[in-house]
C-alpha cells in the first residue's frame, strides 16, 4: 500500500507517516500508522485541513495495544482527523500528563480535538 501511494500520480498528496515526528510543518493529507506507544514532547498540530477537499480523510490508524501520551508542557491539536484501530481491538487512546500543580494547569496545553472521530479506544481519555 505505501508503495503504491508513493509511487501514484493520482495520490501524491497522500502521505503515510509513521509517527508524528515524521510530518512536516506543511502537509495536506495524513495517514498516520502507529504500531508503537506515541509520546508528544513538544507542541504539535495535525490537521486535515490543509487541502479543502480532503477535511475529514486523514485518519490517525492505531494498532495494538498502544497509547498515545502527550507529556507535560506540551499540545496536541489534532483537526478533523479519524482515529481508531482498523482492526477494532481496543487501544489505550489518549494519555494526557498534568502540569503540576493544578492552581498552576496551563489551559493551552494538552489535547484538542476539533472535527475529529475517535473509535475503538479503550481508555478514551485519561
Amino acid at each position: 500500500m505505501k508503495n503504491i501511494i508513493r509511487e501514484s500520480t493520482h495520490l501524491d498528496r497522500v502521505r503515510i507517516y509513521n509517527s508524528f515526528e515524521d510530518i512536516p510543518a506543511t502537509h495536506e493529507l495524513i495517514c498516520l500508522n502507529i504500531d508503537n506507544d506515541i509520546l508528544i514532547n513538544q507542541n504539535i498540530d495535525i490537521s486535515a485541513n490543509g487541502s479543502p477537499n480532503l477535511i475529514g480523510s486523514s485518519e490517525i490508524a492505531v494498532f495494538g495495544n498502544y497509547k498515545i501520551s502527550i507529556a507535560n508542557n506540551a499540545q496536541a491539536f489534532i483537526q478533523g482527523m479519524n482515529i481508531y484501530n482498523p482492526l477494532d481491538n481496543n487501544w489505550k487512546g489518549f494519555k494526557v500528563h498534568g502540569n503540576g500543580d493544578p492552581m498552576y494547569q496551563d489551559d493551552e496545553k494538552g489535547l484538542i480535538l476539533s472535527g475529529c472521530t475517535v473509535r475503538g479506544a479503550k481508555t478514551g481519555v485519561s
